[in-house]
């Protein structure tokens, strides 16, 4: 798949691949000045991580039941470059399910129901089905539905100071290697999830903006089942249950 994936949900989920435009730009991302500002001046309004800034994090990150957005995607490379951006809409129901679908430049579908995850290229005409659990592996899809005890031993989560009193900027570094990122920063809005910035082990970037959010609304389980068109192809490695192996 000719493609760079990022999923958050907020979970977020990260799936490396090429870039669906390889074209070189000189075109220099345009992030967000609330993102940009706390990481470039990190070394200075970084406070040492506490038990306070953990506990912030984890009350706003609980509150968090439901959700729906539209979503901004751009990736930069470790210089600033622009190297693609895509829009689409977003959806999330703890526990671990989410739906992420990208509108523009490709359309694409990925859906979880909690238990398995369906990515639909329609201009490919194909479905991969997988294990969420095996699918996700060390990223940070469940990030936001994390208690407070796994996050202490996988992260270290600081608060970034901000002149903004509605705005809350969380920094979560992870404590052991093998991260699809190195940093990750979260903004809240009035309580509300309003953007994550990630760097990852290449110092590649990536601005998740969101927009038309609606928290803790109503949303259906049925909505996040996927049962693919006939005409496509479909890959399913999803391992088979007990009861499945027993028959």
């Amino acid at each position: 798949m000719n493609r760079l994936v990022v999923v958050f949900i907020l979970t977020l989920t990260h799936k490396f691949a090429v870039g669906f435009d390889n074209k070189a730009t000189s075109n220099v991302v345009e992030v967000s000045a609330s993102a940009v500002s706390q990481l470039s001046n990190s070394d200075s309004t970084v406070r040492q991580s506490s038990e306070s800034d953990l506990n912030e994090f984890v009350e706003l990150t609980s509150k968090i039941k439901s959700l729906k957005a539209e979503f901004k995607q751009t990736i930069s490379d470790q210089f600033g470059t622009k190297k693609d951006q895509t829009l689409g809409n977003f959806v999330i129901k703890k526990p671990a399910k989410f739906i992420w679908e990208t509108v523009s430049p490709f359309e694409q579908l990925i859906v979880s129901n909690g238990k398995s995850l369906w990515t639909f290229d329609q201009d490919l005409d194909q479905v991969n089905i997988q294990d969420l659990n095996t699918a996700v592996g060390n990223t940070p899809v469940f990030l936001l539905e994390a208690n407070k005890n796994e996050l202490a031993k996988t992260f270290n989560v600081k608060k970034l100071l901000s002149g903004e009193e509605t705005s809350a900027t969380y920094e979560l570094t992870p404590k052991e290697p093998g991260y699809a990122f190195e940093r990750m920063m979260v903004l809240f809005k009035s309580g509300v999830l309003n953007e994550i910035f990630l760097i990852d082990t290449l110092g590649q970037q990536t601005v998740v903006q969101l927009t038309d959010v609606a928290q803790n609304i109503t949303i259906e389980d049925s909505e996040f089942e996927f049962t693919p068109p006939d005409s496509v192809d479909v890959m399913d490695s999803r391992q088979p249950t007990t009861d499945e192996t027993a028959q």
